[in-house]
């Protein structure tokens, strides 16, 4: 999978306009725009969406407050580290024979 500069570059490249893309994806032309302008944020099952159909980043940056559901994703992920890391200690402790 190619790597692009950034949405714009990708949707210019792959889907030549913003409304082919947004009718791929269920949206208004003018979504597409925001998300490109950093008006509004690409939320994570926007995200997925566009993973599946090639793009993984970068994301356009947006200004202001996390939303709710920006900290449910940081507080899943944090979790799954979690998870991992205290498999990690359990087998460095039965390596360790304690």
């Amino acid at each position: 999978m190619p790597k692009f500069e950034s949405l714009e570059d990708w949707i210019g490249r792959v889907w030549k306009d913003q409304a082919s893309l947004a009718e791929k994806m269920g949206v208004a032309r003018n979504t597409v725009s925001q998300w490109m302008t950093g008006k509004s944020r690409v939320k994570p099952p926007v995200r997925e969406k566009l993973k599946k159909l090639g793009y993984d980043g970068p994301w356009p940056e947006v200004g202001g407050d996390l939303t709710r559901e920006d900290l449910k994703v940081l507080e899943d992920k944090v979790d799954d580290l979690l998870k991992k890391n205290e498999a990690i200690l359990e087998v460095l402790r039965a390596m360790a024979g304690k």
